[in-house]
């Protein structure tokens, strides 16, 4: 049991300049319908007025998870999920056509870290420009996990390639959290791998748990895969091919994988 950890460089450009603007344009955009029947998500009424209480860059809402919405109205809830009507929607809904959008149309290359839950358990720096970073992509999105059971799966945060370049060339000041026996140097070799696909295609990074349109075993721990869509559809869900970029997994000591 437990969440696999994921890093996922994807395409910021096309993450600002066509997923923002179709969230922010509601359900009548034909992406957004056709991704809403792919999933068998609830319609989506008055998403625009929603997406209205989200900042420009989608990292946080005024509502915070605490909203609903049917075609009369949006509400601000008291719970979270709570659905004020039998008709409504919720942010849990939000979620699961956020993250089919992004990794449906931007992600591109991916490692799989395991069962860590959160980065900041097996990574971290004693330099603060460079936690800080590490914060925005390990914790600083957090209204686009899931909250409704499990271990809170879907994206933590992201970075900008700027910002992925800043923890490249500091890769050095990065550490291991050596109480956590995930944390390893083949993890940080992962980590820097991911990050020079981001820096030399201009990719952004993000993090998360269970980003269920890419899940792939544990088995491939710390391998860097290519993500080859494959357009045929199992129950609502895109199948990914994988061409294995770098294998940093860990070798066997003891006789277990780490």
């Amino acid at each position: 049991m437990g969440a696999s950890a994921k890093m996922i460089a994807f395409d910021l450009k096309k993450f600002t300049q066509e997923i923002i603007p179709w969230l922010m344009e509601g359900e009548k955009n034909e992406i957004i319908d056709l991704e809403q029947k792919r999933q068998g998500l609830p319609k989506f009424h008055n998403l625009s007025r929603i997406m209205e209480l989200f900042t420009p860059d989608l990292r946080s809402c005024k509502f915070d998870k605490r909203f609903a919405a049917d075609e009369e109205n949006i509400y601000h809830t008291s719970r979270i999920y709570e659905r004020p009507n039998e008709k409504c929607w919720t942010y849990e809904d939000l979620v699961e056509l956020f993250e089919g959008l992004v990794l449906r149309y931007c992600a591109k290359y991916q490692v799989n870290l395991g069962r860590i839950y959160r980065l900041e358990r097996v990574i971290n720096s004693p330099k603060s420009n460079i936690q800080s970073i590490l914060n925005r992509l390990s914790d600083y999105s957090f209204v686009w996990n899931h909250s409704s059971g499990g271990f809170e799966e879907g994206f933590y945060g992201w970075i900008d390639t700027s910002e992925a370049n800043t923890l490249l060339k500091n890769i050095g000041d990065i550490q291991l959290v050596k109480r956590n026996s995930r944390a390893n140097q083949e993890l940080v070799d992962s980590f820097e791998g991911i990050l020079e696909k981001c820096v030399e295609e201009e990719l952004g990074l993000s993090f998360g748990n269970d980003l269920h349109f890419t899940v792939i075993g544990n088995q491939e721990l710390y391998r860097l895969a290519e993500l080859i869509i494959n357009e045929e559809f199992i129950g609502g869900e895109p199948r990914f091919e994988m061409e294995i970029i770098k294998d940093y997994r860990p070798k066997v000591q003891n006789g277990n994988d780490l």
